[in-house]
């Protein structure tokens, strides 16, 4: 910390008060029996003007995820990365967190503004556009077996089209299901991984909490059903791309973290537990075999970037990594979807040295084509560039495997809506327009591979 001596002591001693405070309020009551509430937290923002300025807050990040106790830490919604760009962070109001944060800012000079003034609040509603039975199915959010079931009663009836493929089980033995659109020309070898077309592998939910990855990919893959074959100028085209490549669409990656977001909606990590810590799961996009535990990770089971006890220590993680590899050279483009933030991302992460110049000038170019697509549909603007030095550095990442390990040239790891309004809990009235822009970024990236035939 940049801090007088007084200051240090003082600000040091608050936060570690506060945060013991939040564990022993939070650790009380059975999370599995009612949901954990988020009333009188807030997210604030800072906005470091300075590389001493995002050291100051790396300190307050490291400081905040040393304790042994999930439940003290603040949550750093997106960390410190460089000069300028914003670094988000989750506090509690009630128990004086967020008064130190304000302390804080104005003893180090670094500015800072309140983002999500109720947390709960936003929560709440989104829990009220769940349970609208109005809305049609893929404008608005679900549970984990209502997703499963619905693809599994779909997909039959699309005809020939579209199968429906098992890539693993999670650690509490719920199915990760994909979905392969493969289009008539893949019709006689649907039940094969590989048919001999290129291959867009798309992944959404491998962080729990980032539910519009999941929903936005649902309402791709429907309309993509729906419109292939149909005679319009955009069912035209779908189905040109169909006919001309393979997608898979894995739709929840992290299942059992995704289920537990029913409890605790601010929930990231995997579910399995951890041998001598009470903090449960690992980051399972922190737990890749490839440059594992590295730049960005934590060896704290209690961190929610926490990279695991071993590289692909995660049954998901190994699960998706087993299968990608057996698509081998045919896999042309892997897309693991996330939120938030509007960036684009190419590797590496793990590094801010870049790839060779025609891998990094492919993986450039294809990137300006996805958002430079998105962008024509509502306006929204996404940056694109390598991970590490566009947002911050993240090693043992599925897009730095795909690429690293996989060879896949054009690896891509989207960070998507918003840049902060809602954060995590975009309104379902997103979905669609989220599905629009990310279906248009993904038919430009399958060109990008089709023109190179």
């Amino acid at each position: 910390f940049f801090f007088s001596d007084n200051q240090q002591g003082s600000t040091m001693q608050h936060l570690t008060i506060c945060v013991a405070l939040s564990g022993a309020i939070l650790a009380q009551g059975d999370p599995s029996i009612q949901p954990i509430r988020y009333d009188d937290h807030k997210v604030l923002r800072f906005t470091p003007k300075s590389a001493e300025d995002v050291e100051t807050l790396h300190n307050l990040l490291t400081h905040s995820q040393s304790s042994a106790n999930a439940n003290i830490s603040l949550d750093f919604w997106q960390p410190p990365s460089r000069a300028l760009l914003p670094v988000d962070v989750r506090c509690r109001a009630d128990i004086g967190q967020c008064s130190m944060l304000e302390t804080f800012s104005a003893d180090n000079g670094i500015p800072l503004q309140t983002l999500i003034d109720d947390l709960q609040n936003l929560i709440d509603e989104e829990k009220h556009e769940k349970r609208d039975l109005q809305a049609e199915w893929t404008h608005s959010y679900h549970e984990y077996d209502e997703i499963i079931n619905h693809f599994r009663e779909l997909i039959p009836k699309v005809g020939k089209i579209a199968t429906l493929v098992s890539i693993g089980r999670s650690h509490q033995g719920r199915e990760i299901l994909a979905v392969k659109i493969h289009g008539a020309s893949g019709a006689e070898n649907s039940s094969a991984l590989r048919s001999g077309k290129p291959i867009v592998y798309m992944e959404a939910l491998i962080h729990a909490r980032e539910w519009i990855t999941g929903a936005s990919m649902y309402w791709m893959i429907e309309h993509i059903l729906s419109h292939y074959g149909t005679t319009s100028r955009e069912g035209e085209r779908i189905t040109r791309i169909v006919e001309g490549v393979d997608m898979y669409f894995t739709l929840v990656t992290n299942p059992d973290g995704y289920v537990y977001t029913q409890t605790d909606r601010m929930w990231r990590k995997t579910r399995s537990p951890n041998a001598g810590s009470t903090c449960v799961g690992t980051d399972p996009n922190r737990n890749w075999d490839f440059h594992w535990c590295e730049a960005g990770t934590s060896e704290n089971p209690c961190s929610d970037q926490y990279c695991g006890p071993s590289a692909a220590s995660e049954i998901e993680v190994e699960s998706v990594q087993n299968f990608i590899k057996k698509l081998g050279d045919d896999l042309k483009v892997f897309v693991d979807f996330h939120a938030y933030s509007q960036l684009w991302l190419t590797p590496w992460g793990w590094t801010a040295d870049l790839p060779p110049r025609a891998d990094y000038d492919a993986q450039q170019a294809c990137a300006k084509s996805a958002t430079d697509a998105l962008e024509r549909v509502h306006g929204t603007r996404y940056t694109y560039g390598p991970v590490s030095t566009t947002i911050y550095p993240a090693s043992g990442s599925s897009l730095d495997y795909a690429y690293g390990v996989c060879g896949v040239q054009l690896a891509f790891g989207p960070e998507g809506r918003d840049t902060g309004q809602h954060g995590f809990l975009l309104p379902a009235s997103e979905i669609v327009p989220s599905g629009q822009e990310n279906l248009e970024a993904v038919l430009a990236m399958a060109e990008v591979v089709l023109n190179k035939q």
